[in-house]
């Protein structure tokens, strides 16, 4: 008890002497927990989206998906895919899921 005491002391004179001394928990920001996470990406059946980058892998084993390359997807049914994307020398990862149009 007499450590605990004393810790508390010793912060308590140097935050007299330097300003105060806080510690506090703040909200996390999601996107800087991992940088590396794949991103989602949601289409409806019969949406396109264009990629900035160059399509470099799919993984479209349930034929969600139908890949225009160099950089188009275009959604067919309802599932989920896969993507890699190659832009500025970076790899990113996508899950592509497609929803029904309705």
């Amino acid at each position: 008890m007499k450590i605990k005491s004393l810790t508390v002391g010793a912060l308590l004179g140097v935050s007299m002497l330097f300003g105060s001394v806080s510690a506090s928990a703040g909200p996390v920001d999601t996107n800087s927990v991992s940088p590396f996470a794949d991103q989602n990406l949601v289409l409806r059946v019969g949406e396109i989206h264009n990629f900035s980058g160059t399509i470099s892998m799919v993984d479209n084993i349930q034929g969600v998906i139908v890949v225009t390359y160099p950089s188009t997807i275009r959604g067919i049914k309802p599932g989920q895919a896969k993507l890699r994307v190659y832009s500025n020398g970076v790899y990113t990862y996508y899950d592509i899921f497609v929803k029904s149009g309705i």
